[in-house]
């Protein structure tokens, strides 16, 4: 009898497009919710994006000494904000500062919209 050749199966499943497709629900959901006033509730979705780019805050952190640029302790400013915020106007805007920095770490992270030059091709020679 011949031996088998073992061969050492790796997944070939990636999380890159579960983890778009969350974040892409998760931003509709943040559209309908901030324009039909409902504050908590687009402050939950909110949470939830920062939780899908907590990964990449943190990678993108490391390239960083500079406390103040760092995603980590904007998001805490930020949602320290909100925690006191006495108006709605208050909170309707710190939850807009949120909603942009969130968008600004997608996109630094790759996951988010992709921008090219005026004079480069689409496509990769």
């Amino acid at each position: 009898m011949e031996p088998i050749n073992e061969k050492k199966l790796v997944s070939t499943y990636n999380q890159a497009f579960a983890q778009l497709g969350r974040l892409d629900r998760a931003w509709s959901a943040c559209n309908l919710l901030s324009s039909n006033g409902e504050l908590i509730r687009w402050k939950w979705q909110l949470d939830i994006i920062w939780r899908e780019l907590i990964a990449d805050a943190n990678i993108l952190d490391d390239s960083t000494n500079k406390e103040e640029e760092k995603y980590k302790n904007k998001i805490k400013k930020i949602n320290s904000k909100i925690a006191i915020a006495k108006t709605k106007i208050e909170l309707y805007n710190v939850l807009c500062a949120k909603e942009e920095l969130l968008r600004i770490l997608e996109d630094d992270s790759g996951k988010g919209s992709k921008r090219s030059a005026e004079d480069e091709d689409d496509f990769e020679e």
